[in-house]
C-alpha cells in the first residue's frame, strides 16, 4: 500500500529533505526553497492532488510538513563527497596497512581506530598537493578546514607524520593501550619537527598545525555526522571486513 505525499496527497516517492513526498513535490522544493512567492489568495489555497498551482502555498505546505533546505544542502554535500572523495578512501586504507605499529594491533583495535579517525585521515589525503579535489563547497566546516590546512603548505613527508599523528590522537582504552597511542602520537610530532626544520620558525608551524588538527572535530560537519550515524556501507563495511 502506497503512502500519500505529505504535501499534495499523491503517491509518495520516498523521504526527501525531511518529509515523505512525491517526486513532483521533491522537485518543486529543490527549485523553490530559495525563492519568495506571493499568494494571490492571501495564503488560503488548499494544496491537493487536483491543485498545486500556487507556489507560495505549496512551498508553505512543504515547510509545514517538515521539509528543510538544510537537508537539501546536506544531500548535495553527501553526493559531492560520495562521487569525488570516496576514491581517496582506498589510498587511506592502503596507507594505514603500512603503518608499523598499526599492523601489530589486534583487529578490534584497528577497527576502532579507523571508525573514529577516517574523516580526518581522508581530509588529510584530500588536502595533499596534486589532489584532484581542491574545494568542498557543500559543507562549510569541511571547506574551512581544508582551506586552513592548505595554508600550511604541507610537504609529502610532513603529511605522512601528520596522518600518523591523527591516527593516534584522542584515544582511550586500557592504560597500556593509551600509553602506546600517546607514545606514537608524540613520536610523530618529533618526526614532524625533524622534517620541517627548514621552515622559518618551524616550531611555531608545528604547534599551529597540531592545534588545528586537535581542535577540529569531524562530527561538527553535517555530512560526516550523517555518514557516521548511518554507517555508510562504502566506509563501514570495508572497515569491518578488514578494508
Amino acid at each position: 500500500m502506497y503512502e500519500p505525499c505529505a504535501v499534495c496527497g499523491n503517491v509518495s516517492h520516498g523521504y526527501h529533505y525531511g518529509a515523505l513526498v512525491c517526486f513532483a513535490c521533491r522537485q518543486f522544493f529543490r527549485k523553490a526553497f530559495k525563492n519568495h512567492y506571493v499568494c494571490p489568495a492571501e495564503g488560503d489555497c488548499r494544496i491537493s492532488k487536483s491543485y498545486t498551482g500556487c507556489k507560495s502555498c505549496r512551498l508553505a505546505k512543504c515547510l509545514e510538513m517538515g521539509m528543510q533546505s538544510s537537508n537539501f544542502v546536506l544531500n548535495q554535500a553527501k553526493k559531492t563527497f560520495e562521487t569525488l572523495a570516496f576514491p581517496y578512501l582506498t589510498e587511506v586504507f592502503e596507507w594505514v596497512r603500512g603503518v608499523a605499529f598499526f599492523a601489530e594491533l589486534h583487529d578490534s583495535a584497528k577497527k576502532e581506530l579507523l571508525l573514529n579517525q577516517w574523516p580526518s585521515l581522508l581530509l588529510l589525503e584530500i588536502s595533499r598537493p596534486g589532489s584532484g579535489l581542491r574545494s568542498f563547497d557543500g559543507d562549510k566546516k569541511i571547506h574551512a578546514f581544508l582551506s586552513r590546512l592548505r595554508e600550511f603548505e604541507v610537504t609529502p613527508s610532513e603529511l605522512v607524520f601528520l596522518k600518523i599523528l591523527v591516527l593516534f590522537m584522542r584515544k582511550k582504552g586500557s592504560s597500556y593501550a593509551e600509553y602506546k597511542y600517546k607514545y606514537q602520537y608524540e613520536k610523530s610530532i618529533c618526526f614532524l619537527k625533524s622534517c620541517s626544520f627548514t621552515r622559518q620558525d618551524s616550531s611555531l608551524w608545528v604547534r599551529r598545525i597540531v592545534i588545528l588538527l586537535n581542535v577540529w572535530i569531524p562530527t561538527t560537519s553535517p555530512f560526516v555526522r550523517n555518514l557516521m550515524e548511518s554507517k555508510h556501507p562504502e566506509i563501514f563495511d570495508r572497515i569491518v571486513q578488514g578494508f
